[in-house]
């Protein structure tokens, strides 16, 4: 199994970083930004940057892999083949129990 690691820290830890650590360094009026205090600013470019680290994370998430959505797939299909057997057993299960 391959780590996530990484693709966690790209789509979720920098945004968030880059919003809540790095607050002492952009929480300042100057310079303005179209008339508006650097921080909106940096607010802003920050909501365009996370939807770009997500989509960046997303893309090179290993589990993201067409082979790794092949082998769900086919893991799907075993389950759902076991399923039927797997009922009964659980039913045939909870009647003995109950006849105790």
């Amino acid at each position: 199994m391959k780590s996530r690691a990484f693709t966690w820290l790209l789509g979720f830890g920098t945004p968030m970083a880059a919003i809540i650590l790095a607050f002492p360094f952009y929480n300042r009026l100057e310079p303005n930004i179209l008339g508006y205090p650097f921080v909106y600013g940096w607010f802003f470019i920050w909501i365009l940057l996370t939807a770009a680290c997500m989509m960046l994370a997303f893309r090179i998430d290993p589990y993201n892999k067409p082979e790794a959505t092949a082998a769900a797939e086919k893991r799907l299909e075993q389950v759902l083949k076991e399923l039927p057997e797997l009922e009964k057993k659980l039913l045939a299960g909870s009647k003995e129990g109950g006849e105790s």
